[in-house]
């Protein structure tokens, strides 16, 4: 009798609102077991990151971002699971903590709409690449409709 196949690991950093479809059609193309761990980073304003002053906001912000796109996935009958940021650390640190840990075959920088990127977003790719020891790639959402 053969072995199952472990599944794909994918770890995804969701600065977006939702899963970008991009993502969501490639994991639903997928032959084989996948499993998808969403991180979804508290984001704050510059003074917010450095002073930790902002994360009232923040922190609900991602849990709902978080629930979504748990939402999302398991509509796809993958294996999912995540967790929010923690207010002092940056959504790097939060990526290489939990890559070091879960061991993903890919990684996925889900931002908002490039018109909507902030300041915490910028360099996100090359800035992971340096850290994580995985393929990285960046996938931004899609625009809501009307705005």
């Amino acid at each position: 009798m053969t072995a199952p196949l472990p599944p794909h690991r994918i770890l995804v950093l969701l600065t977006a609102d939702r899963l970008p479809d991009e993502l969501l059609h490639a994991i639903a193309r997928r032959s084989g077991p996948v499993s998808v761990r969403v991180l979804a980073p508290l984001l704050m304003g510059r003074l917010g990151f450095w002073f930790a002053v902002d994360d009232r906001r923040a922190v609900p912000a991602a849990q709902r971002r978080l629930g979504d796109a748990i939402a999302q996935a398991a509509e796809l009958g993958v294996d999912v699971s995540g967790r929010i940021g923690d207010p002092s650390a940056s959504a790097v640190q939060l990526l290489e903590d939990e890559a070091a840990l879960w061991h993903p075959d890919d990684v996925v920088i889900a931002l908002q709409p490039e018109e909507r990127e902030t300041w915490s977003e910028h360099d996100l790719e090359d800035t992971a690449r340096l850290y994580v020891d995985a393929p990285v790639r960046v996938q931004h959402a899609a625009a809501a409709a009307g705005g």
